[in-house]
């Protein structure tokens, strides 16, 4: 039995690896993708941890980094992220999952607002203002097959500036527990958006596909290191890499503090947070610098019931 479980797994982890990779190099993908705002992350946490979560995914934002992370969600849990960005652009997240004897479900909404633009004409007339923004809601579904935990999102994508566009796309994501030198470990990986192309202003743009394969140890209950590479269909190859420790200061109150490190095309990013849980509350943030675009901050607020 445990053998099968373990061929189970290499075989599940190899086959989809190999299916995400392979559309990951179509010719002319290099900044060809819309819908650049669902690469944003959800969560303080992930954040703080140079956004390598696709092995943790362990609470409420699982329905944005992994959805088979919903199977490690046993009570309803809920997560709301506000993120201050540069040039007066805000972007939010909120999402919850609830535990049934069916699986795990989850439910996300994504929103990027990019503030007030004034229109004019050819001849510098105004025009007036109007406020450009993109959103997406997330339904997911995680269940376990053979001890490899796996999950499905379907997307509901709106895209506009004065015209939109609406997409569906989806996300497919699986985690293996092991153990590694006596340390529990897991394997994750994760696709996310893929989709057909959409038709935005007599254009065709295909939406950004991604696919992440990482790795979590956990050296203490308290101690946990990460790493992945992010494979991305519009742009280069990435890595990213976090680390999270926490301390009790009581039998209901713990601390913890998270660094990481992001690689791609973008200025190189480190990545700071912190965080507090006081019983099934906790409160998270996040500082990460975007180079000479300035620098985004974002809080997170969770609960479990």
């Amino acid at each position: 039995m445990m053998r099968e479980k373990i061929l189970l797994k290499i075989i599940l982890i190899t086959c989809i690896t190999v299916i995400g990779i392979f559309p990951l190099f179509a010719a002319n993908g290099i900044a060809t993708s819309g819908g650049t705002f669902l690469k944003l992350p959800a969560g303080a946490r992930a954040s703080g941890m140079g956004e390598a979560f696709t092995a943790i995914a362990d609470d409420a934002t699982a329905v944005y980094w992994n959805p088979a992370g919903l199977n490690l969600i046993n009570n309803i849990s809920v997560s709301l992220m506000h993120s201050i960005w540069f040039e007066g652009m805000t972007y939010d997240w909120i999402s919850g999952v609830l535990p049934t004897d069916l699986g795990k479900f989850g439910l996300g909404f994504q929103y990027m607002n990019y503030g007030s633009i004034l229109e004019t004409n050819v001849d510098g007339l105004d025009l007036g203002t109007y406020y450009p923004a993109d959103y997406s809601i997330y339904l997911s579904y995680g269940a376990e097959l053979g001890g490899v935990k796996l999950g499905l999102t379907a997307k509901y994508i709106t895209l506009g500036v004065k015209n939109y566009t609406t997409k569906f796309a989806g996300d497919f994501g699986l985690l293996a527990p092991f153990e590694m030198f006596g340390l529990k470990a897991r394997l994750g990986m994760a696709i996310h958006n893929f989709g057909v192309s959409s038709i935005f202003v007599n254009e065709k743009e295909p939406l950004p596909t991604t696919e992440n394969i990482g790795a979590a140890v956990w050296l203490t209950p308290d101690w946990t290191i990460s790493a992945e590479a992010v494979i991305p269909f519009d742009n280069v190859i990435g890595f990213a890499a976090g680390t999270e420790f926490s301390v009790k200061l009581a039998d209901n109150i713990k601390i913890s503090g998270r660094t990481g490190y992001y690689s791609r095309s973008d200025p190189d990013n480190l990545t700071f947070g912190a965080g507090i849980k006081i019983d099934n509350i906790s409160v998270d943030y996040a500082f990460e610098p975007f180079g000479d675009l300035g620098d985004t901050h974002r809080f997170c607020f969770n609960m479990q019931f």
